[in-house]
């Protein structure tokens, strides 16, 4: 299993412009000028503005002292790519990246604040490392750099640049209501279900021998989250004439608790390599109208599985086995390229109704 270029430590990140760092490759940058013309596309990319201007002043500072690169904080890379996403400003709109809100269906408008749809975006995938089997963790998430001990290097040696691949695409972006999620986070049933995901999570860590066991735990929000973006991608997939490996994920969630601006939404994107990217058909499927229709077929769908009632009956597992529960390749999986987290933190209870639970969703299908 390969770890892309959304490793913290690894990256200066935009999921559609992303630019290496590896330590060591600031030993050689001595001043603030020379860093901007290396990684001025990074940095002054459209899109970007006041966040960078920060990191800038750090780097600056830290090669005017002489400092050595790797005492840099891990840079949080969903934190931006949020503040872009849920702003659609039309003066970041470029040929590489064009942004363009739309109605929330009437339907949903109890829980999607809103909708943008992304025509244009471009994306720089790097290889950083790789795991055996499985993947410790996200590694894109804020705090997540004391995992890559887990992960081996692909030289003996820092390398200075790390292989990457350019693409182009489209994706269609979504906000959830950060009020409706919070009166669903208050439910007791929800706060009992979130205790067993944590405690499936512990035990899966110490399974694999990852120190501090308790770290980096998503949450329920998350688990919810990327719940639906998995079964709005197997929807879709089937809709739009991509292939599910295709279609990828970026789930953005943080507590208010974690942050002053608290993030709950999702990116569905596809991207391929062609200079024109892809041909629109998923921008197409964001209109109003027929995503309202597709967004209710897959939680219709997710209210029943094929392995059902194994399947909905599955609690959260303490064994260190697996980390999902009402979940399986008939309902939520999607092809690993697709997910963020190797098809770990699912659970279609937490959606919809279930045949076996009935407390713990986020959606009413007839409402939605």
């Amino acid at each position: 299993q390969t770890v892309l270029g959304l490793s913290v430590t690894a990256i200066l990140s935009f999921p559609f412009i992303i630019g290496v760092r590896r330590p060591g490759n600031f030993q050689d940058v001595r001043l603030i000028y020379e860093f901007v013309l290396i990684f001025g596309s990074v940095v002054y990319m459209v899109g970007f503005g006041s966040y960078w201007i920060g990191t800038l002043g750090l780097m600056s500072n830290l090669v005017s002292a002489n400092l050595s690169a790797e005492i840099i904080e891990a840079i949080d890379l969903k934190e931006p790519e949020w503040q872009v996403l849920t702003q659609h400003d039309p003066e970041m709109n470029s040929h590489d990246f064009r942004l363009r809100p739309v109605d929330v269906p009437n339907p949903l408008k109890n829980y999607i604040s809103q909708i943008v749809l992304v025509e244009r975006m471009r994306e720089v995938r790097a290889f950083a490392g790789f795991t055996r089997l499985e993947s410790p963790g996200e590694l894109s998430e804020a705090g997540s750099e004391d995992e890559l001990e887990n992960i081996a290097p692909i030289k003996r040696r820092d390398p200075r640049w790390l292989p990457a691949v350019e693409v182009r695409g489209e994706g269609i972006f979504m906000q959830f209501d950060e009020a409706a999620i919070e009166k669903w986070l208050e439910k007791q049933n929800v706060k009992d279900w979130n205790d067993k995901f944590f405690d499936a999570h512990v035990s899966w860590r110490k399974a694999r021998y990852i120190e501090d066991p308790a770290a980096h735990y998503p949450g329920i929000r998350y688990i919810m989250l990327h719940s639906f973006a998995h079964t709005l991608i197997r929807q879709l997939a089937m809709e739009s004439g991509y292939n599910a490996a295709s279609i990828r994920e970026r789930v953005y969630s943080r507590p208010p608790e974690d942050t002053s601006d608290p993030m709950a939404g999702i990116l569905i994107y596809t991207s391929a390599s062609d200079s024109e990217g892809t041909l629109g058909g998923l921008v197409k499927l964001g209109e109003p109208e027929s995503l309202e229709r597709h967004i209710h077929a897959a939680l219709e769908a997710a209210t029943l599985c094929a392995s059902d009632p194994t399947c909905a009956e599955n609690p959260p597992s303490v064994n260190g086995i697996s980390l999902h529960a009402a979940a399986c390749h008939a309902c939520l999986f999607v092809p690993e390229t697709s997910c963020e987290r190797g098809n770990r933190y699912l659970d279609r209870s937490v959606l919809v109704r279930t045949f076996a639970r009935s407390d713990l969703a986020f959606f009413d299908v007839e409402m939605a």
